[in-house]
């Protein structure tokens, strides 16, 4: 009995307790089209952001984005498309879409598009249409 007892606490000893996610920080320029998936959440914005002229930055479903008290500026384009079911978390912060961003184009579906989010304090600002 007791060799099975002490077995049995081995194994709970070295069992995992849960899995800490770490997360990436992000700051600066994002000048290549970058892609923040699940794997990376949460985002957290360690300094203002810039998203580049021609550059695409995609966040998947499910990432979890926290800005504090930073920002994203969008030259380029933001594709932020969650599911009805696995949506994507924008906390605090602020996305500023400059005149130079691809606005939204109804016509070839392409352009800045934010779709199935949760968007809590956050502020977006855009001169170009959105969707």
């Amino acid at each position: 009995m007791l060799l099975a007892v002490s077995s049995l606490t081995i194994v709970i000893a070295t069992m995992p307790i849960g899995v800490a996610q770490s997360g990436t920080n992000i700051s600066g320029i994002i000048s290549q089209n970058s892609t923040w998936n699940i794997s990376g959440s949460p985002y957290t914005l360690t300094g203002n952001t810039l998203v580049y002229q021609g550059i695409t930055l995609t966040i998947q479903p499910g990432v979890i984005v926290n800005f504090g008290s930073y920002y994203i500026q969008v030259n380029g384009t933001l594709s932020a498309i969650g599911s009805p079911s696995d949506k994507i978390n924008f906390n605090e912060g602020q996305i500023t879409f400059m005149s130079s961003s691809n606005g939204w184009n109804e016509q070839t579906n392409s352009g800045c598009l934010i779709e199935n989010d949760n968007i809590d304090q956050t502020s977006i600002t855009s001169n170009n249409p959105l969707k």
